[in-house]
């Protein structure tokens, strides 16, 4: 979940839980994740991986950049913390 749309409530957190967990604590988790915007519970583990691969690498490629090429980055308005 990156740090922006999760401080405007404008995150989307996918998760899960194993049957062991209580229902309880399920809902703790899930209220807890709404504060930062949207929460998927999804039952097969496997879909964290498909999400993970869909929305984790896009922000990668630029940070990457700015990393390794601050002049450039600076030049095109990337930002290099």
């Amino acid at each position: 979940m990156p740090n922006t749309p999760a401080r405007i409530g404008q995150g989307i957190s996918v998760w899960t839980a194993t049957a062991e967990v209580p229902d309880k604590q399920r809902e703790q988790a899930k209220m807890l994740l709404q504060a930062f915007g949207q929460e998927i519970f999804v039952s097969d583990e496997d879909y964290l991986d498909m999400a993970t691969a869909l929305s984790g690498p896009r922000p990668a490629p630029g940070a990457r950049c700015g990393a390794c090429c601050p002049a450039d980055a600076a030049l095109h308005c990337l930002c290099t913390w």
